[in-house]
């Protein structure tokens, strides 16, 4: 027999290996040729545009920080009174050589709007030395401006202009006052030199070779000269790569009107040449293992596959007779010659396959087959054999009576008696006489003309064990269910009820009969609900994640009454009933609108409380919003309610409240609302479409009624109203914003007079922005330092002297402005801020009456104010004593002066703090007497050293009634000890009178204003000195 040699299966293995690992390689080639290298270049392409872009937006970064610059100085007040009358005081503050190193300027140039140069300075970026701009940055700027005169320049702003051959940033703004209004007062310009210093700073901060210059074709790298002429330019970067570096370049206009401004950029192509280099290495390493895979995979498929093959070709064509292979050809291989020699092998298998089928379809069970003739066992299965607790041994050839059937001898049920047994229970006799029971089949088959008994038995103990526990737990379950407590029902698919237990009768009131009928559980709910229910029962047997399993819904009983339940359902594994459980929760329903009503309702005065009635408005005005109606809000707050708890106690406070809202509950009609929002604070929501005389005529009954005398333990008490009113939609459109306009109305009202009414305007909102923003800089003014001590002088009328100075804050902002007191003092006081205000003060007036003792001016007395607040906070003593410790400024020579307000409050606190600096050495004086409560028995029982009588009295002196009032008041102050001051003294008839009178000290406007230390000075060395 011959063959070919190509049809060897190892040459054509050698020749198929050898064509896939040539087209591997070049396929390896192309990629890295075609592709990489393509993406490489165009990465390198956008990397080096975006390089590009970037030193522009660096060199537009300069540009916008000159730009700011000139808004800050063009638009500002300084600059603009400059530019109106220019003084060297401005020049010589502001334009300094600072400014110029700090901003990196070359030149800044104010222009008139005629052109007129009104100044121009210059630094020269070699030598650094100031002197004027040179000539061209001159003309450029004088062009500059007439072009704008003449309505052809470009508004201001910041560009690059080539002037006598170098680049500068130059940059331009319209003078305008600080709130940018105008009219124009000329144009303030500052100038950049684009110099090697600033390109080197560039080059440091964008981290690339960068070149800025005229894009003159002269001018230009020989890489890019493409970027001369080239329009699109301005927008895209122009890319030029060469072999080692890779240029890109963008054009800005010349803003002087020359040639483009161009950008340029270069960096060398190490990528490109690190990946042509990482290419070559790749492709030697990827051929190198090629060829190492190529004949490491051949010598593997020889060993593991080609010889085996080989071998057992040769074995088989020794072992198989010669017939069998005659019709091999030369064109067949190993594989096709063994096919055709193990095909006359598999024929003589299939010969057997019919019987070793039927054996072996039954192999996962018990298999015996016994030969009838002498019901002997021919062949026992493992598992057989493993039932029986035998070995093989021990079970073939033995007769299966010993085994199958529970005696030894007699006729068997099947083969003599003729007996079906088809999954038939019986019992298999194991080790030790065990009774194991199996699910039996016999089946009589035949071979080679022997007939046979095939018996398959299958272990169904535990099958057994389960449908015994399953028996159990159906018992069980039906109790648990039947007498579980909780109503339940067995819902059948077509929605009838298969069980209902005791429970679930009870809550329907039906009986066992009209359930055994097999109702509808639908039946017993209100039809809404029941709907709703249906479509989770159809819902549930789709899908039942798409229901859900606990809800809520009304269930009516027998007898017609109604039932809140939750509803629990769920499906029974494996079929279409599901089992629903009810718990009743019409207590719980009933307790929750209890607590609805307790929620919404104020447990005094039985009104809605503040949640209901903003509820309420919110839906007033949602029902209002498509109609544009109208209506009012309005907010009540009672005067001097607190006097009430205080004297009378809370409880008769509270009796007061429930009379105050049945008064007004009784004025209004039923189209209008009442609520207690808290405290004594109450709101009215008017009737729709009334106008703004009705609900100014509410509030006057409101006043009205709220002004009659309460009674409380045989006392009448007169309470007042104070009322703000805000109208809807011109003063909000939700009931936040009503409420808080109403609010600021009301405490309007409140601070003109009691038993007022106000409706809410712009103003009182503005009023309040206004105060907010005063609070918010005056705490920043407290850290910056910007409150100082002024001082007014004390003056001894009997000698004319100054023997002491009173410190009174201002504010003086970083420009030199000064706030009057007036502006931030209320809201001081409003915010607490007072305190910290105080104790700056009192720490600088210390160390200044210590200085001025220093420096030989007499031991002066220094008086500074104290809040009341202080003695709420309780820390004064510790503040005082810290202060002095650290001024070094003598006790006795400090005044505190306090108001009226400090002993009302709490006098045992007062009196306390009070002594504890008296004990100090601290002198105290009581402050515009005369124009408070100015109790006589507290201004004895608190011992101060000095009485201020109000400038009010001082200044309508020498009228009658102004005199005798002051006269009472020196008399009162002799008679206690106490050292009178009259404030406010302003001509020398008051001075007179008041001297005559026994006034000892006064001040006022007639002696001086309160002014800065400095100027103090100044006073002190105009008086004559003293003997």
């Amino acid at each position: 027999m011959s063959y070919s040699p190509f049809a060897s299966l190892r040459i054509r293995t050698t020749i198929v290996l050898t064509a896939i690992f040539t087209a591997m390689g070049l396929a390896c080639v192309l990629m890295a040729g075609l592709i990489i290298s393509d993406r490489v270049d165009g990465f390198e392409r956008e990397l080096a545009a975006a390089n590009a872009r970037r030193a522009r937006n660096a060199l537009q970064q300069d540009m916008n920080r000159i730009d700011a610059l000139l808004k800050d100085w063009a638009w500002w007040d300084d600059t603009y009174a400059f530019m109106h009358e220019p003084t060297e005081e401005y020049v010589a503050s502001n334009v300094t050589p600072d400014v110029f190193r700090n901003q990196r300027l070359n030149a800044m140039i104010f222009v008139s709007v005629s052109g007129e140069i009104l100044h121009a300075s210059f630094k020269d970026s070699e030598n650094g030395e100031f002197g004027a701009p040179v000539p061209g940055l001159i003309r450029y700027v004088q062009e500059a401006v007439r072009m704008e005169a003449a309505g052809r320049g470009s508004g201001g702003g910041t560009a690059v202009a080539q002037i006598d051959g170098k680049l500068w940033i130059a940059g331009s703004k319209t003078v305008l006052t600080s709130q940018e209004s105008g009219p124009s007062r000329g144009w303030l310009w500052m100038i950049q030199e684009i110099d090697t210093p600033y390109m080197l700073e560039l080059k440091r901060r964008t981290e690339l070779d960068l070149g800025l210059m005229v894009a003159s074709e002269r001018a230009l790298p020989e890489a890019m000269r493409p970027l001369h002429g080239a329009a699109e330019a301005f927008d895209k970067a122009v890319v030029v790569p060469e072999r080692t570096r890779i240029w890109s370049g963008l054009l800005i206009p010349d803003a002087a009107g020359g040639e483009p401004i161009a950008i340029i950029a270069n960096a060398p192509r190490e990528l490109a040449v690190y990946v042509s280099s990482a290419m070559r290495n790749s492709l030697a390493v990827v051929i190198f293992f090629g060829v190492v895979g190529f004949f490491a995979g051949l010598f593997f498929l020889d060993k593991s596959i080609l010889s085996r093959l080989a071998d057992l070709r040769s074995r088989l064509v020794r072992d198989a007779p010669d017939a069998q292979i005659c019709a091999l050809d030369a064109s067949c291989d190993e594989i096709d010659q063994l096919s055709m020699i193990t095909d006359a092998a598999f024929r003589s298998v299939r010969e057997n396959e019919r019987f070793l089928a039927e054996v072996l379809a039954v192999l996962k069970v018990g298999v015996m087959l016994i030969r009838k003739r002498d019901k002997v066992i021919v062949i026992a299965n493992r598992y057989a054999c493993e039932l029986l607790g035998k070995t093989e041994e021990e079970v073939l050839g033995r007769s299966c009576h010993k085994f199958v059937c529970p005696t030894e001898s007699g006729k068997c049920p099947v083969i003599d008696l003729g007996q079906v047994c088809d999954n038939s229970r019986r019992v298999l006799i194991g080790r030790g006489g065990e009774r194991i029971d199996i699910l039996k089949s016999a089946t009589t088959v035949t071979r080679s003309d022997e007939e046979y008994l095939l018996e398959t038995f299958l272990d169904i103990r535990e099958m057994e064990q389960t449908r015994r526990l399953l028996e159990q737990s159906e018992a069980r379950y039906r109790a648990i269910f039947m007498n579980t407590g909780t109503p339940g029902i067995l819902i059948n698919d077509d929605t009838t009820i298969a069980v209902a237990n005791t429970e679930f009768l009870h809550l329907v009131g039906a009986t066992e009969e009209d359930v055994a009928a097999h109702p509808s559980w639908m039946r017993f709910f209100v039809e809404e609900d029941a709907r709703r229910m249906l479509n989770y029962h159809v819902r549930r047997r789709e899908s039942e994640d798409s229901a859900p399993r606990s809800y809520e819904a009304r269930l009516v009983d027998a007898s017609g009454g109604m039932h809140f339940v939750r509803v629990t359902v769920a499906l029974i594994p494996r079929t279409k009933q599901s089992i629903a459980f009810f718990l009743d929760i019409t207590d719980m329903r009933r307790a929750e609108a209890k607590l609805q009503e307790l929620a919404y309702t104020d447990a005094l005065t039985g009104l809605p409380n503040r949640l209901c009635a903003l509820d309420r408005l919110s839906r007033t005005l949602e029902s209002l919003r498509p109609h544009s109606g109208s209506l009012a809000v309005l907010l009540l707050d009672l005067d001097d309610f607190k006097i009430v708890n205080d004297s009378w106690g809370h409880a008769a406070g509270d009796v007061v409240l429930m009379e105050v809202g049945q008064r007004l509950a009784s004025v209004l009609t039923t189209s209008e609302m009442v609520g207690r929002l808290g405290g004594d604070e109450f709101i009215i929501v008017s009737a729709v479409g009334a106008g703004e005389e009705d609900w100014a005529d509410l509030a006057r009954r409101l006043i009205e009624t709220l002004s009659k005398p309460f009674h409380l333990e045989d006392s009448e008490i007169h309470l007042g109203v104070s009322v703000g009113i805000a109208v809807f939609p011109r003063d909000g459109e939700t009931a936040g914003q009503l409420v808080r306009c109403a609010d600021l109305a009301m405490y309007h009202s409140k601070s003109a007079g009691k038993s007022m009414f106000q409706f809410h305007s712009p103003e009182l909102t503005l009023h309040v922005q206004q105060r907010m923003e005063i609070e918010r800089e005056l705490r920043l003014a407290l850290d910056a330092g910007e409150i100082e001590a002024f001082y007014q002088p004390i003056i001894d009328l009997e000698s004319g002297r100054i023997v002491g100075a009173e410190a009174l804050a201002r504010w003086r902002k970083p420009d030199g402005t000064l706030i009057p007191p007036a502006a931030f003092i209320p809201v001081a006081e409003q915010t607490n801020l007072i305190t910290d205000i105080d104790l700056v003060v009192l720490s600088q007036a210390c160390r200044q009456a210590r200085f001025w003792s220093d420096e030989g001016h007499g031991d002066l007395r220094v008086s500074c104010n104290i809040s009341a607040r202080h003695f709420q906070r309780g820390n004064l003593l510790s503040e005082v004593r810290r202060i002095l410790g650290a001024s070094g400024l003598p006790a006795v020579r400090l005044t505190l002066e306090v108001t009226e307000t400090v002993y009302m409050e709490n006098i045992e606190q007062a009196r306390t703090i009070l002594d504890s600096l008296r004990g100090l050495g601290v002198s105290t004086a009581l402050d515009d007497f005369g124009t408070g409560y100015s109790s006589l028995s507290y201004v004895r029982s608190l011992h101060f050293d000095v009485l201020k009588i109000d400038r009010a009295f001082v200044k309508n002196l020498p009228d009658e009634s102004s005199l005798a009032l002051v006269r009472a008041m020196l008399g009162i102050a002799d008679s206690l000890g106490i050292t009178p001051l009259a404030e406010g003294m302003e001509n020398t008839g008051q001075f007179d009178l008041l001297k005559s009178l026994g006034c000892q000290l006064g001040q006022g406007y007639l002696f001086s204003p309160p002014v800065p230390a400095d100027t103090f000075v100044g006073l002190l060395a105009r008086q004559a000195p003293t003997d």
